[in-house]
């Protein structure tokens, strides 16, 4: 995945696969995970629910990886702010 999608979204520091990017949690919004994924983005790109606020944020790594694939195949590169 392009720098552009998570760097900025879960912050630029260390290692790409740092474990606390996948858990990182937007306060303002239903944005989670590596890719601050919105909740309805989630879902509709084929995200497994969970029980909590920010599904993205508590799905394993590689989930949150093919899904973001799944939304940059769909949406394009744009779909990420900083991108």
């Amino acid at each position: 995945m392009p720098y552009c999608t998570w760097a900025y979204e879960s912050g630029t520091w260390g290692s790409p696969w740092r474990s606390s990017r996948y858990r990182a949690r937007n306060r303002s919004s239903t944005a989670g995970g590596k890719y601050q994924i919105l909740d309805r983005t989630w879902y509709a790109f084929g995200g497994r629910r969970y029980a909590d606020s920010h599904p993205a944020a508590v799905a394993p790594a590689l989930e949150q990886e093919k899904i973001a694939r799944r939304v940059l195949a769909g949406q394009g590169i744009h779909a990420w702010v900083k991108c």
